[in-house]
């Protein structure tokens, strides 16, 4: 059997019940995975293979890992898009410095057009052998699904799958989601009959002597066939002969073969993967290459396949590809990688290159460190980072090599492939001791929670060294302790080292980049938005392909415009920085990008576009397995539920903001909870929760994240409270500590609002009815914000309270059209109890689509895409999600509205932009 194919396939019934299962489970709109996880031989792709043999009406798409190409940045991806007809194939290649969230986005866009046609598995064998660009977006692609009828089948060695970090660590083990299939060797009488199928017929005694001296590896026991004489394993009084190595089976074949299918086969190993057979024919200078395919084929090593690129061939067992590699000799070796290398251009020959070398070459280093320098200058940071640790193995100079291989690690962690930079974590210990070594290995131990420790490293590095000892090790050492304190929330340190690293000359663009966005979060948190910006200037425009870094600088000074109050700046930077992703170019968090968008959204009174950037922030973020940023992205999200009215979701996220709240600053995190819970409990007016939610920040002002400014509502949310207890004079005086609008959302006519509301409350009527009839007279009586309308709603208020019922109708017929069209339902609602009570109405303006409220909040954003106008495809594009997923939704919003149509789905939507007729 082996993992050959399925001609001699025996047992595994079970295994393929679970697999069917899962099939016909995907048949019915629930998407599966199923991991098949088992040793080197034991059968797993035959298994696979015999599955989808027994497969009906299904499209499959097949990929495998390749020990050589593991460092080919989106491999496997590659392997599943040449596998799709060009009617389907709409996406972009996967290419160098593409990002995986866009490259995963595509894969789920190309796999739900596929699900059109027929249900889709999806393979990927050997995956532990795949490159982590295509597995961060296969696991992208996998999560996103919903009601797709897709299962996902992968191929494992047991516990060799650690390298691609926690998320597929925790998809793996969601039940609801995946099942494990444990491919263990055969039993006794399945061994006979995979003996027979050798044309060996065994007694069920001699089935059970070649199961027990094999442990039942079916490639061990089909190699031991092979080598035995007919009638050997019938003869119980013989032992058995010990198993030559697998290794030694392969090369036995692999020696009985003519000379030119020899030479074949060790191209197609040095090539990996699956070549054309042309390509593997030039390098080898094979007479009749078909011939020696075919030949090699009969022997049981190559498989010959049709592909996009003509006939190409593959070794039947990646354990046979490794066998005969390692048993070239140095000089065949080093000759056909030369061969192989002259027949790509640069960079795709570099790896054949630096193999053909066997040893050093300070030309080859020079180029390939002058290739990283173009391809992170160009953004592409994983490309780049390769490029300089193949440098390291050709590069004479010891000193220059190290330094190559630190410089790749750096880069990687700085671009977030933490996985892949500790995959260096034992070549960089087994350098000599260096301050250069010492700080790269400060950077390896940042992510996993060792902030302090490496801090305290980086002071060491920075005092073993000057800015004229040694600039370069300096500024980069300077910026990287700089970012540290920023993320830890220490602006004072923050900007002394960002200062100390600016003042070398020429910075690398690492250490420029961090020593800016550190310098850039530091002031804004400190208030000093002037200097923030000026870190953050001469960026590329939006339609312009940014360069190295400038899509995280952009996304930092969209934040900081938020925070500062320039929604126009901050929305321009955010929906730049969206369309770069959406394009392929990286972002550390794109989860944070959307909460921002969202926010500067709601202030800026786009409160769908809002709702619609929030549950995409969060989906991300649970998807991507971003928890830095958790607590503000659930503390925006509770704001809008809450000033909507909708408070079964406004209680979720505010309870998921306290609990996300020590995922990233905790200082930080917990105020965003704070606030999440004031917003809950203002929005029911419910005052001494609010004064509990918020007296950890009133206890805490001067000190941490009490004073930033994107925190500036919960002095409005206390002081309102506070009025609301008749607390006016300590009311007034924190509102007088307050930053004046417009920072962290804070409003103008909030402050004139509260202090109105301050002299009512004191018995001060006339004081109050001026402060607010001044301000809508600044106005001109029509609220244009979320703000002005809550002044419109109490100036109306006050008006009754004195008696004033035909003055009050018109505040309140403001504030209520405002209201409607946020979808603040509950003070819409509010408006028409005021207008009642003075005996008017309100005006043609119609209640707030109560209906809606029987979706969901991702139904109600879907929703209000497709009465849009948006095609189901179009829909899944911007939500990340594929067409059934959509579809899916959309069999749920119909029935819950008691609609049928999408005609019938925009009247409902349009009606609070519609007066009623």
């Amino acid at each position: 059997m082996g993992d050959t194919g399925t001609a001699d396939f025996v047992g595994r019934q079970g295994e393929l019940r679970v697999l069917d299962d899962a099939l016909n489970r995907a048949r019915r709109g629930q998407p599966a995975i199923v991991l098949v996880e088992g040793s080197a031989g034991v059968g797993k792709t035959a298994l696979v293979r015999r599955f989808l043999s027994g497969s009906t009406n299904v499209r499959s798409l097949w990929a495998s890992g390749d020990e050589g190409e593991i460092g080919l940045e989106f491999g496997v991806i590659e392997q599943l898009w040449a596998a799709l007809p060009p009617s389907v194939t709409e996406t972009r290649t996967a290419a160098s410095g593409v990002d995986s969230l866009a490259v995963g986005a595509d894969l789920l866009a190309t796999i739900g057009m596929l699900e059109q046609q027929a249900p889709v598995v999806l393979v990927v064998d050997d995956l532990h052998w795949a490159d982590a660009a295509s597995a961060r977006a296969l696991l992208f692609a996998v999560r996103r699904l919903r009601r797709d009828e897709i299962l996902v089948v992968l191929a494992a060695r047991p516990d060799a799958l650690g390298r691609f970090g926690d998320g597929w660590r925790r998809t793996l083990a969601d039940g609801e989601l995946t099942r494990l299939i444990q491919v263990g060797g055969l039993d006794s009488v399945e061994v006979g009959e995979l003996a027979a199928a050798h044309g060996q017929a065994l007694v069920p005694h001699d089935g059970e002597r070649l199961r027990a001296h094999t442990a039942g590896n079916p490639l061990y026991i089909s190699e031991l066939l092979a080598e035995l004489p007919a009638g050997a394993l019938q003869s119980g009084a013989l032992e058995l002969p010990a198993p030559r190595s697998y290794a030694s089976s392969v090369l036995t074949r692999v020696g009985r073969l003519s000379p030119s299918a020899q030479s074949l086969v060790a191209a197609a190993a040095v090539l990996g993967g699956r070549p054309p057979l042309r390509v593997a024919a030039l390098i080898c200078a094979a007479d009749n290459p078909l011939a020696a395919a075919e030949e090699a084929a009969g022997a049981g090593l190559l498989l010959i396949t049709d592909g996009p690129s003509g006939t190409e061939i593959g070794f039947v067992h990646p354990l046979m590809r490794v066998a005969t590699y390692d048993n070239l000799s140095g000089p065949q070796r080093r000759a056909l990688h030369r061969a192989a290398a002259g027949l790509f251009e640069s960079p795709s020959s570099f790896r054949h290159r630096v193999a053909a070398t066997g040893g050093v070459d300070a030309r080859l280093a020079a180029q390939l460190r002058a290739a990283a320098a173009h391809e992170l200058a160009d953004g592409a940071l994983s490309s780049a980072a390769k490029y300089l640790a193949l440098a390291c193995r050709v590069e004479p100079d010891p000193t220059a090599a190290d330094l190559c291989l630190y410089r790749a690690v750096e880069i990687l962690l700085v671009a977030g492939e933490v996985h892949a930079a500790d995959a260096y974590a034992e070549q960089v210990r087994a350098r000599p001791a260096s301050a250069y070594r010492r700080y790269v290995t400060a950077l390896l131990n940042t992510p996993n929670g060792g902030l302090d420790w490496a801090v305290t490293e980086l002071r060491a590095v920075i005092e073993q060294t000057s800015p004229d000892a040694d600039p370069d090790l300096y500024a980069r050492a300077a910026s990287a302790l700089a970012y540290l304190y920023a993320t830890l929330g220490d602006d004072e340190q923050t900007i002394a080292w960002a200062r100390r690293a600016r003042t070398v000359p020429d910075r690398a663009m690492i250490a420029d980049s961090l020593t800016r966005q550190a310098l850039a979060w530091s002031y804004a948190r400190l208030g000093r938005f002037s200097q923030s910006l000026a870190m953050l200037v001469n960026l590329a425009p939006e339609n312009a392909r940014p360069m190295a870094f400038e899509t995280e600088l952009r996304a930092v000074r969209g934040v900081v415009r938020n925070w500062s109050g320039d929604l126009p700046g901050a929305l321009a930077d955010l929906h730049a920085v969206e369309g770069w992703v959406r394009n392929g170019h990286p972002v550390t968090d794109i989860s944070l990008v959307y909460a921002s968008l969202a926010e500067a959204e709601f202030r800026s009174g786009a409160w769908d576009a809002a709702a619609t950037h929030i549950e995409l922030a969060l989906s991300l973020a649970e998807d991507l397995d971003y928890g830095w940023y958790l607590s503000y992205t659930h503390s925006v999200a509770a704001h809008l539920y809450a000033a909507r009215g909708a408070d079964g979701y406004a209680t979720v996220h505010a309870d998921a903001a306290r609990r996300t709240a020590g995922a990233g600053p905790v200082a930080e995190g917990l105020a965003y909870a704070a606030l999440a819970e004031a917003h809950r409990a203002w929005a029911l007016r419910d005052w001494p929760a609010v004064s509990v939610a918020l007296r950890p920040l009133h206890e805490a002002i001067g000190k941490s994240a009490a004073d930033y400014p994107n925190l500036v509502l919960w002095r409005y949310r206390l002081a309102e409270a506070w009025i609301g207890q008749d607390k006016v004079g300590e009311a007034l005086g924190l509102l007088d500590q307050a930053p004046r609008a417009p920072w962290g959302g804070a409003h103008r006519a909030d402050r004139v609002r509260l202090y109105a509301l301050a002299l009512q409350r004191r018995g001060d009527r006339t004081a109050a009815r001026d402060a607010f009839a001044a301000e809508m007279a600044h106005m001109q009586d029509t609220p244009a914000t979320f703000a002005e309308a809550l002044l419109a709603l109490d100036f109306g208020r006050l008006l009754i309270e004195t008696g004033q019922f035909a003055a009050a109708a018109t505040p309140l017929r403001a504030a209520r059209e405002k209201l409607h069209l946020l979808g603040a339902t509950r003070l819409q609602d509010a408006c028409d109890v005021a207008l009642r009570t003075c005996g008017a109405d309100s005006d043609g303006v119609p209640h707030a689509a109560p209906r809606l409220d029987a979706l969901t909040p991702r139904e109600q954003v879907v929703a209000r895409l497709v009465a849009n106008g948006a095609t189901n495809r179009e829909v899944a594009a911007d939500l990340y999600l594929s067409v059934k997923g959509v579809e899916y939704h959309l069999g749920n919003i119909f029935p819950k509205l008691g609609i049928t149509s999408r005609r019938q789905l925009r009247s409902v939507v349009d009606n609070r932009s519609q007066p009623n007729p």
